[in-house]
């Protein structure tokens, strides 16, 4: 009885350290973004979509909206990521099943870029 009472106190106090833990890190609720995470979320798509890791369609969208894409590197085929593609790889299957779902309604560019 002893022993199972002070498991339950030891994972109570670490679970309120966790989740204390957790909310002074996330205390500012700001999110800190990097321009390399928008071509690797948008690789996924483009290789559902479209079958390639050509991303144009983006391209013109954030040079249009944000001015600024270093992210994108021309190349004789269009637009692609200025950065390792392996990461976007790796988490496409995870997104074809909302991207087929999104598909569905026809969504533009700059709600894929959202």
């Amino acid at each position: 009885m002893i022993k199972s009472v002070s498991r339950r106190r030891l994972l109570l106090a670490a679970t309120f350290l966790f989740l204390l833990s957790f909310s002074v890190y996330n205390a500012n609720f700001r999110t800190i973004g990097s321009g390399d995470t928008i071509p690797t979320s948008l690789i996924p798509i483009a290789l559902i979509t479209k079958g390639s890791l050509v991303m144009d369609e983006f391209y013109q969208y954030y040079l249009s909206t944000i001015g600024d894409v270093y992210y994108f590197h021309k190349t004789s085929y269009g637009y692609i990521s200025s950065y390792p593609i392996a990461t976007g790889l790796l988490i496409t299957p995870f997104y074809v099943l909302p991207v087929l779902l999104f598909e569905a309604g026809n969504p533009t560019t700059a709600d894929w870029a959202s």
